[in-house]
């Protein structure tokens, strides 16, 4: 809320130039408007087209699956089979309900910037898909039942064999690498055919998120580089500082390049000297 009073009381008269106004309305006149919007955890569902803070619709979906998970959490302890089948329907229904609605309404995979696709196409996709957490809770629920598997008793002293500690390894940084590999075809031009595209928007988040519960629980079973460069200590400071990165970082860029004064070339050098 302090950003979002910030961006509604004050930013506007921290800079300028041609394109200052349009490149700080989300934070100043949307601000004004929608900071009850934001106080609330609705921006996701309220208002999306003038949302103040754009990037704080995850903020939103995380609080919202956040205040769900006692449900799940509280059955998985009272009914750990009905727990799981509930996750696994959820899960299921999410990704039929991605893959149906990106197919029906001809969307991305995920938000493309290219001339292939229109603008109309993209606030759809944000507006339908991207912010919505019941097409969101299938990486939270995957988490939630990971947690659970390591926490449980049967599970703390689970050994595996050293080849199926290797298949799992493979397994997942492949399809890591896959799942970033696979829109590089996108980025010449060649966006993906609709049923692929669904097909992708609707499972490469859950992958993602297996991939990650299989690399936490393959390191809590086994020590090793991995497990040991993801414990060290330098982490733990770094970490306390990701969420304020994570709010302010757009309103730097907007800084950036509303202040511009005149147009200029994106090459891989400027952003990288950016960077």
């Amino acid at each position: 809320m302090a950003l979002v009073a910030f961006g509604a009381l004050i930013m506007r008269y921290m800079g300028n130039g041609p394109e200052w106004l349009g490149a700080t309305v989300f934070y100043d006149l949307y601000c004004k408007r929608n900071w009850w919007i934001n106080l609330l955890y609705l921006q996701n569902f309220v208002h999306q087209n003038e949302t103040c803070l754009t990037h704080t619709w995850y903020s939103a979906v995380d609080t919202q699956l956040y205040l769900l998970s006692p449900v799940f959490i509280i059955l998985l302890y009272k009914m750990p089979k009905t727990a799981f089948a509930l996750c696994f329907a959820i899960i299921a229904a999410s990704i039929v309900g991605t893959w149906t609605l990106t197919v029906m309404n001809n969307y991305p995979a995920v938000s493309y910037f290219t001339d292939s696709i229109t603008t109309q196409q993209l606030v759809g996709y944000y507006n339908s898909i991207y912010t919505k957490p019941y097409f969101r809770v299938g990486p939270y629920l995957v988490g939630i039942l990971a947690a659970y598997a390591m926490l449980e008793n049967s599970f703390k002293n689970f050994n595996l064999k050293t080849w199926y500690l290797v298949t799992g390894w493979i397994l997942s940084l492949t399809t890591m690498a896959a799942i970033i590999l696979a829109l590089y075809p996108t980025h010449q031009g060649n966006i993906l055919e609709i049923h692929l595209a669904a097909t992708y928007s609707a499972i490469a988040r859950i992958l993602w998120a297996c991939c990650l519960a299989w690399i936490t629980f393959a390191s809590q079973q086994q020590k090793n580089i991995i497990s040991a460069f993801l414990s060290l200590k330098i982490w733990v400071p770094v970490s306390k500082l990701t969420y304020c990165v994570y709010l302010v970082h757009p309103v730097i860029i907007a800084f950036f390049y509303g202040s511009q004064t005149k147009p200029f070339d994106y090459s891989f050098l400027l952003m990288e000297m950016l960077y």
